[in-house]
């Protein structure tokens, strides 16, 4: 095996229910860039798990510090699924308000429809693929794919080659908003235009 001197190393926080961050960041990260986790628990999706959560940032935060991260990225969405089946529709229309709210119009929006974020990390990039095509409209001028847990990173070359317009997974902006922190602007290929070429300040 041969050595690359690692010349930063990223912080991620993660949910403890969480599979798919860790195999996702490694496999983009540029080899110069080492990955650095902290779990926060977070299992049963209620709003309880959710406030516990948010206690632990701090503590795991400076657990991360002792290894001297360069960035801490807490790369989780609000939990959509905490009242059970059609809560994720509920949830959707505050997500819905605050884009709107922010100066963007929202022409169309679907949820996946899973229970417990565990499946959610079971689905595989097939299901993220098809919850974007679902999802696009052809006025819509992006895609926004959010969920920590969710396996689309792979997919977002592919839905942008097919829908000719930026797809924006969640995982690829915590990515891309930690690396710049770091001022890596040494583009990413294989994830989408994000980190292809948007990197560089």
């Amino acid at each position: 095996m041969t050595y690359v001197e690692k010349t930063h190393r990223f912080g991620l926080l993660t949910p403890s229910s969480n599979t798919v961050q860790e195999p996702e960041f490694s496999a983009a990260l540029p080899p110069s860039v080492s990955l650095h986790t902290g779990r926060v628990a977070y299992r049963d999706i209620t709003p309880q798990e959710q406030m516990r959560c948010v206690l632990e940032l701090e503590s795991e935060s400076r657990k991360l510090g002792d290894a001297e991260v360069d960035v801490i990225v807490f790369a989780a969405t609000a939990p959509t699924l905490a009242n059970g089946m059609g809560y994720d529709r509920e949830l959707i229309k505050p997500m819905v308000a605050f884009m709107q709210a922010s100066g963007f119009e929202v022409v169309n929006s679907e949820v996946a429809g899973y229970v417990a974020s565990i499946e959610l990390g079971r689905t595989g990039p097939q299901a993220a693929y098809a919850l974007g095509r679902r999802a696009d409209r052809p006025d819509a001028d992006a895609i926004i794919m959010p969920g920590g847990n969710w396996p689309a990173m792979s997919m977002v070359e592919k839905l942008e080659r097919e829908l000719g317009k930026p797809v924006l997974a969640n995982n690829a902006v915590s990515l891309w908003a930690g690396l710049r922190l770091l001022k890596r602007g040494d583009g990413i290929a294989g994830y989408g235009v994000l980190l292809r070429e948007h990197l560089a300040r």
